[in-house]
């Protein structure tokens, strides 16, 4: 009976894996691809035309856009850690884990994280140091004015 009872747990444990490894295998597959739509988990295509999202570039332009308040919190929570997880970023702002990978492959991309070695967490590079100073000098000046 309690070899019946952990051969059960341990095809438990095997669906638990096997769903979060789809659910990494999508995430993967909606980056390559596009977008995805979180309602029906069908792939959509990006629009024709527009270049891939640079991290650095959105949050640098003019006006203030609302992902420009996320991308802030982005870099101070990982400029204070030193690093940045997936996990991290999806407990202390409250986003899926979708959106928290999504988040840690453009900061990877844009060359303010290092390369993730296996389980470790990705390590805070300078850049995103020196953006987060600039952002914060350049939010100083327009709510001195």
């Amino acid at each position: 009976m309690a070899e019946h009872e952990n051969c059960q747990k341990l095809r438990d444990g095997l669906k638990a894996v096997r769903g979060e490894l789809e659910e990494i295998l999508h995430t993967l597959a909606s980056d390559a691809n596009g977008a995805v739509d979180e309602g029906r988990d069908v792939l959509v295509p990006p629009p024709a035309g527009d270049a891939p999202s640079n991290f650095f570039a959105e949050i640098t332009q003019g006006e203030q856009a609302p992902d420009d308040e996320l991308h802030l919190k982005v870099l101070r929570i990982i400029t204070s850690l030193g690093y940045a997880s997936t996990l991290v970023l999806q407990h202390r702002l409250e986003i899926s884990y979708r959106q928290a990978s999504s988040v840690v492959a453009a900061l990877e991309r844009d060359g303010m994280v290092a390369p993730a070695h296996g389980f470790r967490p990705h390590k805070t590079l300078a850049p995103a140091y020196q953006l987060l100073e600039s952002l914060e000098t350049k939010l100083g000046d327009q709510r001195k004015h």
